[in-house]
């Protein structure tokens, strides 16, 4: 089941938010600078034993708020770093949005259509297709390469992208001029 457009734009807008305010100006965007500019906590599954029980370490990723700090752990273990990155800006996206965190025992895939967002949310935030079409690529496999996400991640990109070519409605929308020319000294250094 796809997105509601409004879920959409809502993730969309709020990645591109999170590229602007963090300052974000080249490829691939460096997610601990996002993370540290939400004052949210990046921590690997390693760095971890010992704090929690193994069982609880399971999956990809996942947000926990511990004293009321938020803290993002995941699974340094899967070997894609593509992978890792897009499991990170996806939490993040849960962040921002402000989803509901359900806490380490209560972890569950029941809120659908929340992942649905925050995998739209991170798409966004790691390949930000103005960008993408201002330097020329919209193949999965240098998508893959420049924003550092794995194969699968830029496919759905690449496959995203034969709809805005068909949309056509580049730089419309005043954030995505914002991320335009937030990333200009990139865009100019890829010409």
């Amino acid at each position: 089941m796809a997105l509601q457009y409004k879920d959409y734009a809502d993730a969309r807008d709020a990645a591109w938010r999170a590229l602007i305010e963090a300052g974000i100006r080249y490829l691939p965007v460096n997610l601990r600078q996002i993370t540290d500019f939400y004052g949210i906590k990046l921590r690997s599954y390693s760095d971890m034993e010992g704090v929690f029980d193994r069982k609880s370490l399971t999956g990809d990723g996942f947000t926990v708020i511990i004293n009321n700090v938020r803290m993002i752990l995941y699974n340094d273990l899967v070997n894609s770093i593509g992978r890792r990155r897009f499991t990170v800006a996806h939490e993040i996206g849960h962040n921002i949005l402000g989803h509901k965190i359900a806490g380490l025992l209560a972890r569950s895939e029941e809120r659908n259509e929340e992942e649905r967002q925050a995998n739209q949310f991170a798409r966004d935030l790691l390949m930000p297709a103005i960008v993408l079409y201002r330097i020329g690529v919209m193949d999965w496999s240098t998508i893959s390469q420049i924003c550092g996400v794995s194969t699968k991640a830029a496919k759905i990109m690449a496959n995203e992208f034969i709809v805005l070519l068909y949309l056509n409605d580049w730089g419309k929308s005043p954030m995505e001029r914002a991320i335009e020319r937030q990333f200009c000294r990139y865009i100019l250094s890829k010409e």
